[in-house]
């Protein structure tokens, strides 16, 4: 992949890719695991604590995961939520092709 060259456009889109990466991979572990603390889910996923603690934060107040005795647990919500994505980046992906099809084919051959 090429490196971000400084654009506040390209920055914010790949600073939003990564935190919903982080999420749903988070989500997914929960799911997969649940319930489970955010020392396993550090150890499992190989993230810093402090940015699993911040993303459990975000899905515990959207309803996809709830705080348990053993940690954190999915809810009704998470599968749901977890098709959702899925959705959106298959029509995102459909749409990024796309996009890079239109800037190939408007750049002159190098």
């Amino acid at each position: 992949m090429a490196q971000d060259s400084g654009s506040v456009l390209t920055k914010s889109f790949r600073k939003e890719v990564e935190l919903l990466t982080r999420h749903v991979q988070l989500l997914h572990e929960v799911k997969r695991h649940g319930p489970i603390g955010i020392v396993r889910l550090s150890a499992v996923t190989n993230m810093p604590q402090h940015k699993v603690r911040y993303s459990l934060r975000i899905l515990q107040e959207e309803g996809y995961i709830e705080p348990t005795t053993r940690g954190a647990a999915p809810t009704e919500k998470t599968d749901r939520f977890l098709d959702h994505v899925t959705d959106i980046l298959e029509s995102a992906s459909v749409r990024l092709n796309e996009l890079k099809s239109e800037l190939q084919s408007a750049s002159p051959e190098q």
